[in-house]
């Protein structure tokens, strides 16, 4: 292997791992925030089924997800209203309108 792609492929990982990261363990996220965090897209698409919600674009974005340890999802619920932003860098959790 070359040493140019050796360092392609080496600076690829570490730019691969310096943009993705978990959510907060303990915070709660509508489905829309956890999308620009990082890769959700499937861990919302199974914490969604696993609560008996429809896993459609309506659910991902208006979903609820409460963040577990290393980055897992729990105790999805839907906001039927819309959900509320408190924004990726807050140490407060989203919120579904009342």
């Amino acid at each position: 292997m070359h040493f140019s792609t050796l360092v392609t492929i080496t600076l690829s990982v570490f730019s691969a791992q310096a943009i993705a990261k978990d959510c907060k363990s303990g915070l709660a996220y509508c489905g829309g925030d956890l999308l620009t965090i990082g890769n959700y897209k499937d861990t919302i698409m199974q914490s969604l089924q696993s609560s008996g919600l429809t896993a459609d674009d309506d659910h991902i974005y208006h979903g609820l997800f409460t963040c577990a340890e290393g980055g897992l999802l729990k105790d999805t619920v839907y906001c039927d209203k819309g959900c509320w932003l408190a924004g990726s860098d807050s140490p407060n959790s989203d919120d579904c309108y009342q």
